[in-house]
């Protein structure tokens, strides 16, 4: 069931921003429907067979989003934090040249 979890939030997440391809944000959210649905199996024996049907295709699901997301964030949240170093540090160059005078 946490592996649902997971797979669903960085499925959603990363194939929302453009971060990996759509065909394996749909891979990565359908299994995690099963993976959710895998609780069954401690209710219903029969539905065992949900929990490596699961497993399995997401180890290669994780190896597959490690490869194609990008190595660095790009995008607003870089600019953001580069625009409020730029802004610090007017700052301390104006309160620099205050105390000069």
């Amino acid at each position: 069931m946490p592996l649902g979890l997971f797979l669903a939030g960085v499925s959603i997440s990363a194939g929302l921003t453009r971060r990996i391809p759509r065909w394996l944000m749909w891979f990565g959210l359908i299994l995690a429907v099963i993976g959710e649905l895998s609780w069954f199996s401690m209710v219903v024996p029969a539905a065992l067979f949900l929990i490596p049907l699961t497993r399995f295709p997401a180890f290669v699901w994780l190896i597959a989003a490690g490869f194609l997301l990008p190595k660095s964030a790009s995008g607003s949240a870089a600019t953001d934090g580069d625009q409020v170093l730029a802004t610090n540090a007017r700052m301390h160059e104006e309160r620099a040249t205050a105390d000069v005078r």
